[in-house]
Parts: C-alpha cells; structure tokens; sequence
C-alpha cells in the first residue's frame, strides 16, 4: 500500500503554453514525455474510489480517498485543498467486462526530494525515474505532473495539473506544502477554467456531461 497527500487541476484546452513555460522553467528538464493509454472503471456518483489498468501492465491498480484535510494551502493563487489517498495494486482485478473509459496521455513529471532544511529537484529520464547521477535514498519527495488527457469523445485535449508527495503518513501533508511553497512563490499560471477535482470526480464529470 502507497498513501500520498495530493492536489489537482482539471481543464480543457487545445493548448496551455503559459503553464508549460513555467513548468519547464525548473532546474532540470521535466521527465517523462512518453505517452501510455490507462483504462478507468466508470462507477457514476463515486468520488472516494478510482480503479484502473495502468498501460500494458496486467492487473489493476485501486486507489481511495482517506481524508479531506480541511486547510487549504493558500499560496497566492493557488486555493489547494490536499487530500490524502491511498493506492494498492492486484494482479487478480481485470476490467475487460466493465464499462470503462480509455485515456491516453502524455505526462511530464518534475520531482523532488525533500529533507530536513531543504527541498531540492532531481533530474528525471524519459522513463520519470531518477537519472543514474542521482541518489534519491530518501522516501520523502513529492512529484509535480502535467499531463495532456486525449480520449475519443473529446474534440479537444483535457490537461491536468497535479501534486502527489509521497513519504510516512505523519510526513506526507508537510511534503505537499513545502513543495507547493518552493514551486509557486511567484504563482502557478492555471487556466481561468480550471476545476480543482480529483480523478474519479473528472471521470464522473465527463461521463455526465456525455
């Protein structure tokens, strides 16, 4: 079992390149870039619950909602509100029979790696790993993942934005929004129309609005 602290953005837009200025402007390139189809279960009215089949991987992967932490992080104009979830994966779930929507996307991911005094980048390959130049023996980190969403029904691209720090349960919230802090001191440039959801409240958005 994975537990992380997460914030997230939704929007719909053929392209975003003042978000994606900022985002290149770190201290390494981001990683990523490579795009892989996820197949999500369509469960209408869930928030609490996603279920899904990662790319190629066989299995599935499970992922809850724990706690909605009511202090938002409040930087600039950034009104986040984290919540904490956790993961777990089966090789015995398959989704071949259940109604499920087919997502491609293309993710860019920056990470960091957190201590005691200090919140620093790593580089990241194409494969969103630590390149080999970097030790990451730390655990306590958080990822910063912009990812454009293409699915068949959708004449434009669907972008989110999303923070997920990861760590122990006691350390994973102060990760978040160290993170945040260290990122946005001059503000993240969202869309206007950007909606704060997690995952399984956009499926049922979209799958509403069809």
């Amino acid at each position: 079992m994975e537990t992380t602290a997460e914030m997230r953005w939704f929007w719909n837009s053929p392209s975003t390149p003042e978000l994606e200025r900022w985002f290149f402007g770190g201290a390494f390139p981001p990683g990523g870039g490579r795009t892989r189809e996820d197949r999500y279960l369509i469960d209408l009215g869930q928030a609490e619950l996603g279920i899904k089949s990662r790319g190629k991987t066989s299995g599935g992967e499970i992922k809850g909602l724990v706690h909605r932490i009511p202090e938002p992080v409040a930087i600039k104009n950034i009104p986040g509100h984290p919540q904490i979830w956790s993961k777990w994966t089966s090789k015995a779930i398959a989704l071949d029979s259940m109604p499920t929507l087919l997502l491609k996307k293309k993710r860019l991911i920056r990470r960091f790696q957190i201590g005691d005094a200090t919140v620093r980048e790593i580089a990241l390959g194409e494969n969103e790993s630590p390149l080999a130049s970097e030790s990451e023996s730390s655990k306590e980190g958080c990822t910063l993942e912009l990812t454009e969403i293409s699915f068949q029904s959708s004449a434009t691209p669907w972008w989110t934005l999303g923070f997920e720090a990861s760590g122990t349960l006691p350390s994973i919230e102060k990760n978040l929004r160290r993170t945040v802090i260290h990122v946005a001191e001059d503000g993240i440039p969202l869309p206007a129309d950007a909606i704060e959801l997690s995952y399984p409240e956009w499926i049922d958005l979209i799958e509403r609005s069809l």
